[in-house]
């Protein structure tokens, strides 16, 4: 069902010439794929949209405000926030559904993700996702530098840091998660658009090739908000799927240890001469190397509590309030 907003499809099955490099406009275009994404949507939205000339937001098999919120943006932000509802059911990452679908299949999220990127129309592409607060000066100028310097062979990769309450504190200011403190190592970024750059299928997830790419780290440009979700691990279906490595790290949620984010950044910034050795030979090594000079640098000046006012002031929307789209 589509209508003058929001775009639906069924049946779609990715085939590389769908992302048609040669008719793509200068520029930088966003995706994101959405399930049950309410909670942080709106502020992912409004923290990035500035920088980019779309994002295309698709959604799939949501129940809560998640299309509501897409609407009502969309008559603020206008043909700049392109929205789609892909409609086939999708078989999340860690299921026995995935491991075992075609990736063309309309039901693999590999299909999903094809989908959402070749829906993008600017020659410089990045994802999304729905729990991403932007760092407003990284972000900038990142964004800024990929439209002005980025090459045909390059991923300028950005990574965030994941935030959770500590312990039985629903109510403090959110730390830094220890068992896991940073958020994308080197697959996410920016990359000019090829028929060769799209997801293939990998057992366990999706996974997004750039054939030839080189690897540079730009950035911590988000605070990774999906441990502060109500329903951290809602969206894998794993009532379905007990055997699932997200099951997994369900039952260890209530273990999982956090550490104040000035304390967390003086560790993490230290030098480990190994692995920078280890950096002249391993691509994610070297990723991992520059975020160390980073953190060292002190370039995230914005803090956790500061991230949470300003995730306030970008919720003008309340999901609490809004139900699911008619």
């Amino acid at each position: 069902m589509s209508d003058d907003v929001v775009t639906g499809v069924s049946g779609y099955s990715f085939a590389p010439p769908d992302l048609n490099p040669a008719q793509r406009r200068e520029g930088i275009s966003a995706f994101m794929r959405i399930k049950n994404g309410a909670e942080f949507l709106e502020a992912t939205i409004r923290s990035h949209i500035d920088e980019v000339d779309e994002i295309v937001a698709v959604f799939n098999n949501c129940t809560d405000a998640t299309e509501t919120i897409l609407r009502t943006m969309r008559a603020e932000y206008g043909p700049k926030l392109r929205i789609f509802h892909y409609q086939d059911r999708v078989f999340p990452p860690g299921s026995e559904g995935h491991k075992t679908t075609d990736p063309s299949s309309p039901h693999s999220i590999v299909n999903y993700s094809n989908f959402a990127l070749a829906q993008t129309k600017c020659t410089i592409v990045t994802k999304l996702d729905d729990d991403h607060l932007a760092i407003e000066q990284p972000w900038r100028a990142l964004a800024r530098q990929a439209r002005q310097n980025l090459r045909q062979d390059q991923l300028l990769a950005f990574s965030g840091i994941n935030l959770i309450h500590p312990k039985g504190q629903l109510s403090a200011e959110p730390q830094v998660l220890l068992n896991a403190p940073i958020s994308g190592k080197g697959d996410i970024g920016f990359f000019r658009i090829s028929d060769e750059s799209f997801f293939h299928h990998d057992p366990r997830f999706e996974r997004f090739a750039k054939n030839r790419s080189t690897r540079q780290f730009g950035a911590f440009t988000y605070w990774h908000l999906k441990f502060l979700k109500r329903d951290v691990y809602g969206n894998y279906e794993l009532a379905e799927n007990p055997n699932s490595r997200f099951a997994r790290l369900r039952d260890r949620l209530d273990d999982f240890d956090s550490m104040p984010f000035d304390r967390w950044l003086r560790k993490a910034g230290k030098p480990r001469p190994w692995r920078s050795l280890m950096a002249a030979m391993v691509d994610k090594e070297a990723i991992a190397r520059d975020q160390r000079r980073q953190l060292r640098a002190g370039r995230l000046r914005e803090t956790p509590a500061k991230a949470m006012l300003r995730l306030s002031s970008l919720q003008n929307l309340s999901s609490s309030s809004l139900g699911p789209a008619p």
